[in-house]
């Protein structure tokens, strides 16, 4: 009690309970007198204890749950009492949302992006993953970052035992996402999977709801290269990254490029008998500049796919940033 009321850290030092305790001694001044005084009153707290267990001493009553008392603020925590404390004072490093995109182009562009966009602090918590490929498996990949932490005891709803993170996967407009219909089945499969990975309490179709807030599919108008460069930027590109390429005429490969375009192809179809391949990495750099300039004029910055999925992380990042529970628990399935 005594240390409760000349704390300067007031409620933070229930931050210090939790940390490592080798840097409890670089706390300074009041701080660090507060702290001292509880580590001795947990010493004989727990001497207590110890004799109570001997039969030698009665047992100390538990402390009410309802009002303040000193013992609340005992030198030891549960898990469930750690996560509390890194939800209420926000203190979690876990990524606010993992943005997957399906490859290397992408993953060399979005950070870029998200670079010139992310003058919010959220926007530091959103992390890109690299998929390498569409046939990446999405439901692994949200079980592994997506799946709630939650406390089972809540009633009203399940409380949060750390923040959400969401999951938002971009990719081309193929196969298994070659239509509108197939990419919400895909995410009714990650829904799902995401769901199973729950207790059997929470296995209820209002946080299957929930988790439909969490789990997004988007996909690209086009082809990533065609949906964010002209035929001639992307000849322009190759031409100063591949030798086959600048050996082609100019012509002749833009038209090569919108043919692809054309026919449905893939933007590598166009390389496809070429003796050397070019890097998609080094390509995205090249046309880097050319998307830097359109994304800093204003009037169509707002109209690049890339842009639009940005600035929906973000806001995505806002929306949940107080969330503090989800469904409640229900029966358990049979």
């Amino acid at each position: 009690m005594s240390a409760h009321s000349f704390d300067p850290l007031g409620d933070w030092s229930q931050v210090i309970r939790i940390a490592d305790p080798h840097h409890w001694t670089d706390l300074r001044y009041d701080a660090l007198i507060a702290h001292d005084y509880r580590i001795a009153a947990e010493i004989i707290l727990r001497h207590v204890e110890d004799q109570a267990q001997q039969g030698k001493a009665d047992p100390l009553d538990e402390p009410p749950a309802w009002l303040f008392h000193p013992r609340q603020e005992r030198l030891r925590t549960t898990d469930r009492e750690r996560a509390e404390t890194v939800m209420r004072f926000g203190i979690s490093d876990r990524p606010a949302l993992v943005l997957a995109v399906e490859g290397h182009a992408e993953y060399e562009i979005a950070p870029r992006v998200l670079d010139m966009l992310g003058n919010d602090p959220l926007a530091s918590r959103i992390v890109i993953v690299n998929m390498e490929g569409i046939q990446a498996d999405v439901k692994l990949l949200a079980r592994a970052v997506a799946v709630p932490r939650l406390d089972s005891d809540g009633d009203s709803y399940s409380r949060l035992l750390s923040p959400l993170t969401h999951l938002m996967v971009v990719v081309d407009p193929e196969t298994p996402y070659e239509s509108p219909d197939s990419v919400e089945a895909k995410r009714n499969e990650v829904i799902e999977s995401v769901l199973n990975s729950l207790a059997p309490t929470h296995r209820i179709d209002a946080m299957r709801n929930d988790l439909a807030q969490i789990l997004h599919i988007r996909r690209w108008p086009a082809e990533f290269e065609f949906a964010h460069w002209t035929d001639s930027e992307l000849a322009d590109a190759l031409r100063n990254i591949s030798p086959v390429a600048d050996n082609l005429p100019r012509g002749e490969l833009e038209n090569r490029i919108s043919q692809h375009r054309a026919g449905g192809h893939t933007f590598k179809s166009v390389w496809a008998n070429w003796r050397s391949q070019p890097s998609k990495t080094r390509l995205a750099r090249e046309l880097w500049p050319s998307l830097e300039r359109r994304i800093r004029e204003p009037s169509a910055s707002d109209q690049i796919p890339i842009v639009k999925v940005i600035q929906e992380a973000i806001s995505i990042v806002h929306r949940t940033k107080r969330v503090t529970g989800m469904a409640p628990r229900g029966t358990p399935p049979r």
